[in-house]
This record gives structure tokens, sequence and C-alpha cells, in this order.
């Protein structure tokens, strides 16, 4: 393993990419996702470190990372950006966060998976959105949908009660909490000690077999 400690000297660079409706992010870095009509992803930091890092296709997916056996140091920030019209999967599994710079719609679907320390901010109108926490980085979503699926298996807290959602499932196994919108219907489960937290007229539906609770907010 190498560590490259940031030049100071600042960059960016533009990679060509075919297609970014489904982002993988791994690494410390932050991703800016903003709605246009064509796809472009600009990379801006130290000029040393942006060499590093990699921006793929695997199976339709825009993988986003760091070179394998580089570590880094910088006093500054190293941000992705990326311009997409869709956007249909967002995983992390770095420290780095994710956020849209506006409202993305136009999809089918939505998922949203977090398996690191870093936090995802998305504003969507999509029928139908899924998220999982399995770390202890953080969700928030906003905008609206049909069907809103929610799991959490770490510390992680999803806040979605600016998702105004017609029905929403939350299913927690770890300690993480849920805030929710549901207008129709709610199904929750919960085995942990997370709570769920609701907005919304919805008819509950509730299983707890943990120490968490369901509450109307």
């Amino acid at each position: 393993m190498r560590t490259v400690k940031g030049s100071g000297v600042l960059t960016t660079e533009v990679r060509t990419v075919s297609n970014a409706e489904k982002i993988k992010s791994m690494g410390s870095f932050d991703v800016e996702i903003t709605p246009g009509a064509t796809t472009s992803v600009k990379i801006e930091g130290d000029d040393n470190l942006v060499k590093h890092i990699i921006t793929e296709s695997r199976n339709g997916v825009l993988v986003i990372k760091m070179e394998d056996h580089i570590n880094y140091s910088t006093n500054n920030k190293l941000v992705v950006y990326i311009t997409t019209p869709h956007i249909e999967e967002v995983s992390l599994s770095g420290s780095g966060n994710i956020i849209t710079k506006g409202k993305f719609t136009g999809s089918d679907k939505l998922k949203v998976a977090l398996a690191g320390s870093g936090d995802a901010d998305l504003e969507v109108n999509t029928p139908t959105v899924t998220a999982s926490i399995a770390g202890s980085g953080n969700i928030k979503l906003s905008g609206e949908t049909q069907d809103a699926t929610v799991s959490i298996a770490g510390s992680g807290n999803f806040n979605g009660e600016d998702l105004k959602a017609e029905n929403a499932k939350a299913t927690i196994a770890g300690s993480g909490d849920a805030k929710l919108f549901a207008d129709v219907k709610l199904d929750v489960r919960i085995a942990g000690s997370g709570s769920v937290f609701y907005k919304g007229n919805a008819a509950v539906s509730q299983k707890v077999a943990g120490s968490g609770e369901v509450k109307k907010m």
C-alpha cells in the first residue's frame, strides 16, 4: 500500500463515460450528481491525486474508486461531479458522501445502498424507491414516490419524511432509525433497537421483536 500526499495544486479533469444511471462509489471522495441532458464526469482535486481515481463502466454500472494499493492524504476535497439524465441505482461503500443537485425524474425506480460511513442525500420523483443501510452512514431522500422500501441492518438512519410515499415498508435489524412518510399503507418489521417514526395517514401494520418502536411524528 502506497500513501500519496496531495500536492496542493488543484486541477479539474474531464472523463468520458457512456452511462451514469447506475453509480457505485468506493472511496472517501464526495460525489455530486446533477440532472442534465447529456452524461459527463468531472473530477476536482489535487493534480497528483485526481489521476489515481478510476472511473470505469462495469456491467452498466459506473464504478468510481481509487486505484488499488493507493492511500492518500490531502488538505483539499476530492469531488467527482456527474451529470446524467436519469439515476436508477446509487451505492456507496466508502466514507465519501453522495448528493444530488436538483430533482431526478423519469426513471421507473431508484435503489440506494450504503455499506460504509458516508451519507447519501437524493431528491427524486420515481414510482419505486428502495433504500438499504448496512453501515453507519445515513440516507436522506426527498421528493415523491408510490412505494418506498427501507431496510436497516446497521447504525445509520434513514430520513425520508420528505419523500412523499403512498405505501412504505420498513425493516430494521440494527440500531438505526427510519423516518418515513406514507399516506396509504405502512408495514413495519423491527428486530433491533431502531425505531420507525412516520408522517401521513397510512394504515399501520407492525411487528416489533426488539426494543424499537413505531411512532407517529
